[in-house]
């Protein structure tokens, strides 16, 4: 188990890393790296922030459930592609290990910064395309990609809602209010697999978990409630810049 001080610092950094996935995204900006400063390895570290952001989409996803009868086509390809994905990203984090990971850190972050960056760019490219979509309408073109950004996900997951997004309405999949739906049903799928084979293979320190755990999950109530208020674009500003700071850092320590 952490000390206090590190359960408190652990349980902050949930707190505001909820309130920014409901407003903007951007938490595991702030929870990953202080995983990481806990003194976690890489890969635990990382295992342990997806159990920590997990109650962000799956909150999304249980509270538009409803809406799930608007999609455009089946979901089971989807679904299919979502699970294997997670495990298969899941399952590398193990095979490369702790060194390798810590050299991929920088670029990662570096990554997910400029996914973060490009979101709005991507949305509205994506918006512009036709009904059937701007990719290949092919289903195992559709297959391969979302199994793609799923093993992404499974394997590191920061800026994968934007991914998603992006994708699915680059598919073709309805209005962005559908893909919205999809895109958090998809994320919590591939959150929630890939939690369940990191507990299963060991790499999450539960005493560190449930610190930033609880502070997400309420802070993402309270960032639903303030989104009104807060604004998105200086809060996406100061993710940016927070995620190429990290990225410059860790640079540096490599």
């Amino acid at each position: 188990m952490p000390e206090l001080d590190t359960s408190a610092v652990l349980f902050a950094g949930g707190l505001l890393a909820g309130v920014l996935n409901a407003v903007a995204g951007g938490g595991s900006f702030v929870t990953f790296p202080l995983l990481l400063g806990a003194g976690l390895p890489p890969v635990v570290a990382n295992a342990t922030n997806a159990v920590a952001v997990w109650p962000g989409h799956a909150v999304a996803a249980y509270a538009d459930r409803h809406q799930l009868g608007t999609a455009s086509r089946p979901l089971a390809a989807s679904i299919a592609a979502a699970v294997g994905g997670a495990i298969a990203g899941a399952l590398l984090l193990g095979v490369v290990g702790n060194d390798r990971f810590r050299l991929l850190i920088p670029y990662l972050l570096l990554f997910a910064t400029a996914l973060f960056a490009a979101g709005p760019t991507m949305a509205r490219y994506a918006a512009q395309q036709p009904g059937t979509g701007a990719l290949p309408g092919r289903p195992w073109v559709r297959f391969a990609c979302e199994f793609a950004m799923a093993t992404y996900g499974g394997f590191f997951g920061a800026g994968l809602g934007i991914l998603l997004l992006a994708g699915l309405q680059l598919f073709g999949n309805g209005n962005l209010k559908t893909c919205n739906v999809l895109k958090n049903l998809l994320a919590t799928l591939i959150g929630t697999v890939s939690v369940l084979v990191l507990i299963g293979a060991g790499w999450v320190s539960p005493g560190h978990a449930i610190w930033p755990f609880l502070g997400a999950a309420l802070g993402g109530i309270a960032g639903a409630r303030a989104a009104r208020r807060l604004s998105s674009y200086w809060l996406r500003l100061a993710v940016i810049a927070t995620g190429l700071l990290l990225s410059i850092h860790y640079f540096l320590k490599t």
